[in-house]
């Protein structure tokens, strides 16, 4: 096998006069890890029903691979926020758990890059089940780098918003994206930049001031918050970026 590899590297040498190194097995191994993880991460947003029906957005973290998000129940007219538990696993067929709090746990698996479904059930009480499905939305595949992040409302706010917002950003560091509200199930348009000091600002058409700072290693949130211009409140979100091409 060796041989066989020094071969190939003696003849792209010859080819075109360049050295040419194969990673370790570690390094192989990482970097095809980390490229299965942005292809499949993003914003994802469906139903659950069963026992209970509602919306359903998860966030699937590029640098992590935690699915983080929100659900929301029409009856009682409540968002709830949904933690990830178990990431995304690509030894095991790419499943994960995310939770709502005391509530109900979905075991869910991309079955695509677009789509992912599962089950969940109460965590207290378990005769409560049903199914989920999500797609894929606010992606473009010939972009340069892929953000996603789940939001949250502050605690001493009064307003029920929870959600998701994504973006892609071109070679000049312009970013377009969506945000999408759970308790509302809006969508609205966001565009803003990301400068030379990796802070992002960015705003949404429905008002939405969006700012925040990137680790230019990790492509990781490590400051953000929003602020909704109209509503004077707001909250914070987390979650991260990937290179795509």
């Amino acid at each position: 096998f060796n041989e066989a590899l020094n071969k190939i590297s003696n003849d792209a040498s010859a080819a075109d006069g360049e050295s040419h190194i194969f990673p370790s097995a570690e390094a192989a191994t990482a970097h095809i890890r980390s490229t299965l993880l942005c292809s499949n991460a993003g914003a994802f947003k469906g139903d659950y029903s069963g026992t209970e029906g509602g919306s359903l957005v998860l966030a699937v973290d590029p640098v992590t691979g935690e699915v983080n998000g929100s659900s929301y129940n029409p009856g009682n007219q409540i968002s709830v926020e949904v933690n990830n538990t178990e990431a995304i696993d690509y030894d095991a067929g790419l499943t994960f758990v995310s939770a709502e709090d005391s509530a109900k746990a979905f075991t869910g698996t991309l079955q695509s890059s677009d789509n992912i479904d599962g089950t969940w059930t109460n965590l207290s009480d378990t005769d409560a089940t049903g199914t989920f499905s999500a797609e894929r939305f606010g992606s473009k595949s010939d972009s340069i780098y892929r953000y996603v992040a789940s939001f949250i409302p502050n605690e001493n706010s009064d307003i029920n918003n929870k959600g998701i917002f994504t973006f892609n950003v071109d070679a000049g560091n312009n970013l377009t994206g969506l945000v999408y509200n759970i308790s509302t199930g809006e969508e609205s348009n966001l565009t803003g930049s990301i400068d030379a000091q990796n802070e992002l600002k960015a705003n949404s058409d429905a008002g939405d001031n969006i700012t925040g700072f990137i680790d230019p290693d990790t492509l990781a949130f490590t400051v953000g918050q929003w602020i909704n211009g109209e509503q004077q409140t707001g909250g914070s979100f987390t979650g991260g970026g990937c290179r795509l091409n």
